[in-house]
């Protein structure tokens, strides 16, 4: 019979605390830098919700909470970083002050979308082969597994474009779809019906499914009219 008592009187205790927070949350919508939701009013309270209190910031960060409030069921938290999942902190108040809450918060974690990369590759160069070849080399600087650099990224590194083109020709660029090496090590590709004696302009640039990043600087380089290998 004691047991029950505990049992019904914590019972009581978790139905009235529930009853006093925010039900229905729902993620409306998502995009690489806002999150929008919506919630509905607690219930069974002996006096009216004056307004909610918001708290959010990235997940395991040391970031300071960015606090807003409003006196709707609904909010647009803007100015976030792509691909960083977030937690939220949702409390309703009785008070124009939003001293008095009316129980106990509402915690959620919510995950921004993806984007086209935010960085450009570095360090492009290029080691000629012979006279209708070329080594393009370059490095990406961000590292998936940085905290850091993961909102950088834009999203999942899906390969690269690496472009050559003669700006005094009327040769179409060569574009090719690149999908080898490491992200923090160096990157490859051989191109290949380079004409003799012609100056290129060599650039990388990263894409996610969310479509292309920032172009690398263009690095110059001209071809051999003859095989120096002879």
């Amino acid at each position: 019979m004691f047991y029950l008592i505990i049992f019904y009187t914590i019972l009581i205790f978790i139905t009235k605390n529930f009853a006093q927070t925010p039900n229905n949350i729902r993620i409306l919508a998502t995009d690489k830098d806002f999150i929008r939701l919506s919630w509905t009013k607690p219930t069974r309270l002996s006096s009216s919700i004056y307004g909610y209190t918001i708290k959010y910031r990235p997940v395991k960060s040391n970031q300071s909470w960015i606090v807003k409030q409003t006196n709707k069921t609904e909010i647009f938290l803007n100015e976030l970083h792509p691909i960083t999942k977030y937690e939220i902190i949702l409390q309703a108040y009785l008070n124009s002050s939003f001293t008095d809450s009316s129980g106990p918060s509402t915690r959620i974690e919510v995950t921004t979308d993806e984007t086209v990369p935010l960085v450009a590759p570095i360090n492009v160069s290029a080691y000629v082969i012979n006279q209708t070849s070329a080594n393009i080399s370059w490095i990406y600087p961000l590292d998936k597994n940085n905290p850091d650099d993961i909102s950088l990224l834009g999203g999942m590194i899906k390969g690269f474009y690496v472009i050559v083109f003669a700006p005094l020709s009327l040769q179409p660029p060569i574009v090719h779809r690149n999908y080898e090496g490491t992200i923090g090590k160096e990157y490859w590709d051989i191109i290949g019906n380079l004409t003799p004696g012609t100056t290129y302009h060599a650039q990388v640039k990263a894409f996610t499914k969310k479509g292309d990043g920032k172009p690398s600087v263009p690095y110059i380089f001209t071809v051999p009219k003859e095989d120096f290998r002879e």
